[in-house]
């Protein structure tokens, strides 16, 4: 399942109240590509280093980092098949996306912006990548 594609290490959650430089200084402490947004121990979204790169280039004041959120919020449940990681990652251009723990049974689709139940921080499993997706498929062939 996903869970085999998720990166070794914890993703980055930071206070969507915090300026994009500090997060930008963070991520790049953590060798990181994305970090997700929280606010009451619900997730908000995800910002990317080219979305920081870009408001920070533009707007080198602005204020929080929830300026850097720019589209919905591309997950996947922990229960998805490995072969939906890369129908999520490719049309919205992503390298890696969050992956949470629900057991509200959804749909057959796509998950696409927040579910109404909200994600809570203490749901996320970890994020899953294109690496990781690599990685997962080239331990199958190794069995």
């Amino acid at each position: 399942g996903i869970k085999e594609a998720l990166d070794g290490e914890a993703p980055l959650v930071l206070p969507s109240s915090l300026a994009p430089r500090q997060a930008l200084a963070q991520l790049l402490a953590a060798h990181g590509h994305c970090l997700l947004l929280e606010e009451g121990g619900w997730i908000l979204g995800l910002v990317t280093l080219e979305d920081l790169q870009r408001i920070l280039t533009a707007n080198p004041d602005s204020a929080v980092l929830a300026d850097c959120l720019r589209t919905e919020l591309v997950w996947l449940p922990a229960d998805a098949d490995l072969s939906r990681l890369e129908d999520q990652l490719r049309p919205n251009g992503l390298r890696q996306l969050p992956v949470f723990a629900i057991d509200d049974g959804l749909p057959a689709q796509l998950p696409h912006g927040l579910p109404s139940g909200g994600l809570g921080v203490d749901q996320l499993q970890g994020l899953a990548s294109r690496d990781g997706l690599a990685r997962a498929l080239a331990r199958r062939l190794n069995v």
